[in-house]
């Protein structure tokens, strides 16, 4: 009868290694992430935002992470101020006093949607960056 030798020290350290990495953990790490995303996210779109009194780039906001279903997160960027919406998309200008004039089409500046397009392309690279970081702390 023939026996074998299996050394397992280094499974085992592995595996202690692995340890901090509960579904906690994980959840954290999430929302760590995400976190860190919005903030991201939220200063760019400051950066974007056209200036005139400074009150629409100082109304952008980043709610909690909040987790959604089993696997899912969502963090909302928004702005509170009233004519946001106006000076990102555009709108029909017509004079308040009442004098008869034809309504202009004022041009959006669309300083989110910009960011956004731009910022989604980085998202997956930034949080590849962050899984490789815990990673290399494991090995």
């Amino acid at each position: 009868m023939s026996r074998s030798y299996f050394d397992f020290t280094e499974v085992k350290e592995f595996q202690q290694k692995l340890q901090p990495l509960t579904e906690g953990a994980i959840d954290e790490l999430c929302r760590e992430i995400l976190t860190q995303l919005g903030t991201k996210f939220r200063s760019d779109v400051m950066k974007r935002t056209p200036v005139k009194t400074g009150i629409l780039r100082k109304g952008w906001r980043l709610s909690p992470v909040v987790k959604k279903g089993e696997d899912g997160y969502e963090i909302y960027i928004y702005n509170d101020v009233l004519y946001a919406s106006f000076v990102e998309k555009g709108h029909w200008h017509v004079h308040a006093w009442g004098t008869p004039i034809k309504p202009i089409w004022v041009q959006g500046k669309f300083f989110m949607s910009k960011e956004q397009l731009k910022f989604e392309s980085e998202v997956p690279r930034f949080v590849r960056q962050e899984v490789e970081k815990i990673l290399k702390g494991l090995t």
